[in-house]
């Protein structure tokens, strides 16, 4: 996980939608796989900041990676620089946008609140998000979109969100589509 870390943020990738699929498919892998292995010595080392520790390990990359649950292009977007201009399409990425923090309200009012259910809408909000980075640079809620898309990155397939998590998380794409209409430039 560290060197996958390592080469995606000295820019070993290219831009290109085949690079980024591939980078994302091996960091879901390892995060699942760690996962799947922290389950086995949880018991022992409740986080994985307390397995590194212990047997010495500098893998700053992976912890913050497994700390997130999510590829860094779900995260951050493709890379730090926004596309290029030819590249811009502001009305399409802006509904897609609209249309992806919709569905997963609508998805989140209909307590649908399994995490196979909710685990694409917010990759695909994230990721449209990402590609209208250029329109809205900063948006605070994205963080707690990020922050939930770890959490339900985290639950297995039949693991539910709680009625409290589900309100909270409702709420806080609300919210985040509040705050991207207002900023969005006229």
């Amino acid at each position: 996980m560290d060197k996958l870390e390592r080469a995606y943020t000295r820019g070993a990738f290219d831009l290109s939608p085949e690079a980024k699929a591939r980078y994302e498919s091996a960091c879901t892998t390892l995060l699942a796989q760690c996962k799947t292995n922290h389950d086995y010595i949880k018991h022992v080392f409740p986080n994985v900041t307390q397995f590194t520790e212990t047997y010495n390990m500098l893998c700053h990359r992976a912890l913050t990676r497994l700390t997130r649950g999510v590829p860094a292009t779900l995260e951050h977007g493709d890379s730090g620089l926004p596309a290029a201009t030819s590249d811009r399409r502001p009305a399409k990425d802006a509904t897609a946008v609209a249309e992806a923090l919709i569905g997963l309200g609508d998805v989140l009012r209909l307590n649908q609140n399994h995490a196979d259910d909710l685990r694409a809408y917010v990759e695909d909000a994230l990721t449209a998000l990402n590609v209208a980075q250029y329109l809205v640079p900063k948006l605070d809620g994205k963080e707690k979109l990020v922050t939930w898309a770890a959490k339900i990155r985290g639950m297995h397939a039949i693991e539910q969100l709680d009625d409290a998590d589900m309100r909270q998380f409702a709420m806080d794409v609300e919210n985040l589509y509040r705050e991207f209409k207002i900023q969005l430039p006229t």
